[in-house]
């Protein structure tokens, strides 16, 4: 860049000296003395200043060329660190523990009570299911999931039970007996038992109704404003001819 101004100003001194004749006035005479720039010396000069403008470019262009190489370089570099934190994103994201708000799974199942208990931590590393056998052939599957909300979701398999599974009221009464002979051997962050105090409010308050407003998957409040507990009775199934299947979910949240 100096190299094009110094060449620059050169030129332009040549060109006013080759159109004018330079006119030096002495500090200590009114005398004015004409000098006639030598032709000859002028030539030296205007390839002297050419020789400047084209090393000033030469220099330009590779300050140019060495800058946008540097911008290449820097680019790439910041490209890389932004790939490797978009993979550590996708990598963590596949651990449900670093972005849900409820804990992994623990069994509730006390087998002291209910000794026939396996539990399973499933491949998340959070959820789980919990599988209980009971004495007279009756089965039970806890399914222990849920991400901003802690759920539990209860299917008995029963021998017990039988009436149409279009019969809700006596379904919901079933429901609410099976979850109660749970009571001595579960441990729960819900509270299970408060919850069926709320369905047996549920259920008495439609029996002037007849039981026509009971439905599957309402959610039936039992506590918390800000964090719900709630209950539903989700489904009611025929297995088969001598095995029914009711479905209740407890959740609270969210945490």
């Amino acid at each position: 860049m100096t190299g094009i101004l110094l060449g620059g100003s050169i030129y332009l001194f040549l060109n006013y000296c080759l159109s004018r004749q330079i006119k030096v006035v002495a500090s200590n005479s009114v005398t004015s003395l004409t000098l006639n720039v030598s032709g000859n010396f002028m030539r030296r000069l205007r390839i002297l200043a050419i020789f400047c403008l084209s090393l000033g470019l030469f220099s330009c262009n590779e300050s140019t060329h060495e800058q946008r190489e540097s911008n290449k370089l820097t680019t790439s570099v910041d490209s890389i660190s932004l790939t490797k934190i978009q993979d550590g994103e996708n990598e963590s994201s596949d651990e449900p523990n670093n972005f849900c708000s409820r804990g992994q799974a623990k069994p509730i199942i006390e087998k002291n009570e209910f000794p026939n208990t396996t539990f399973i931590l499933q491949s998340d590393g959070l959820t789980a299911v919990e599988t209980v056998n009971f004495e007279n052939g009756d089965k039970l599957t806890i399914q222990n999931w849920g991400c901003e909300y802690y759920v539990l979701t209860f299917r008995f398999e029963t021998l017990k039970y039988h009436q149409d599974t279009t019969d809700f009221a006596y379904w919901f009464r079933a429901a609410d007996e099976l979850m109660t002979t749970l009571l001595g051997g579960i441990h729960s962050p819900i509270d299970i038992k408060r919850g069926l105090v709320f369905l047996d409010s549920y259920i008495l308050r439609d029996a002037r109704n007849n039981y026509k407003n009971l439905q599957l998957g309402e959610e039936i409040d039992f506590g918390g404003t800000e964090i719900r507990s709630f209950l539903s009775v989700d489904r009611i199934e025929k297995i088969d001819d001598k095995i029914n299947g009711v479905t209740i979910t407890y959740a609270t949240g969210p945490l």
